[in-house]
């Protein structure tokens, strides 16, 4: 088939010029050890200065890297790999999550929920309760704030500072009277996170309830799970008194072990 008419056949494309570059991401996501130019070239039937012209432009984007070797080999950069890591379906962990947060429920009589960050944005993904009086504040789904809740701080306070900063920027408003709306005090309860390893909302939300939560490290990822409990408040200090909330660290890693083989299968 002359130059011509592959041309011609993909002239279409012209009209897409995206769709190019994620072919091109596609085939190199399916060859870890990397695709010559030549290679490329076949796979999708352009011509060699065509898709020259589009690997230079996804190298300037840092979504393609050249490995070494005497034989230039393309390879998906380590921004678009860490990318991929992160695309774990949280439907599948929440599924394999929920009976480990079942028995901790058992066991402590209180509320024990999963939450995920997206963005900026922090949502419950699964819950367990024996009582259901309070499980509507942690349901699946519910959309829990950063700079109040338990598990919205133990997630926030480990993202990069520019996701913090959009976090704040998006606005601090009080939910009860004793909600953090001062952006430098936030900051110093976020360090106050990363310090003791577990975050707490003592009343900020609701004053009848409280709660706890421990951030979920993933190798690759960082911290994008938190796992909570939650109940009343009398009830809840007590637990974080006694030290309870280092007692959940065992289910944490269940978790991250859950997570961690759910982005080896993405993989």
């Amino acid at each position: 088939m002359s130059v011509e008419a592959v041309e011609k056949l993909t002239q279409s494309d012209r009209q897409v010029p995206l769709e190019r570059y994620f072919r091109l991401l596609e085939f190199l996501a399916c060859y870890p050890r990397g695709l010559a130019l030549s290679e490329l070239v076949t796979m999708m039937m352009l011509t060699k200065g065509t898709v020259h012209r589009l690997l230079t432009a996804m190298q300037r984007s840092d979504l393609v890297t050249v490995g070494n070797g005497t034989r230039p080999r393309y390879l998906l950069s380590a921004r678009v790999q860490r990318l991929g890591r992160l695309a774990v379906d949280s439907d599948v962990v929440a599924t394999l999550a929920k009976p480990l947060l079942q028995d901790l429920s058992e066991k402590l009589g209180e509320t024990c929920y999963l939450c995920r960050l997206d963005g900026t944005s922090i949502g419950s993904i699964a819950v367990s309760s024996p009582n259901d009086t309070w499980t509507g504040y942690v349901l699946p789904g519910k959309i829990l704030q950063p700079h109040a809740t338990a598990a919205g701080k133990a997630i926030m306070a480990f993202q990069p500072p520019e996701i913090i900063d959009a976090a704040i920027g998006a606005g601090l408003p009080a939910i009860s009277d004793r909600t953090i709306t001062e952006p430098k005090a936030l900051l110093k309860e976020y360090a106050t996170v990363r310090e003791n390893g577990y975050a707490t909302c003592i009343q900020e939300v609701v004053p009848e309830l409280s709660a706890f939560a421990v951030p979920i490290h993933v190798e690759g990822i960082g911290v994008r799970y938190s796992v909570g409990i939650l109940g009343p408040h009398s009830r809840i200090i007590h637990v974080i008194e006694q030290q309870l909330p280092r007692a959940i660290e065992g289910l944490a890693k269940a978790i991250t072990l859950i997570i961690a083989a759910q982005r080896s299968q993405a993989e």
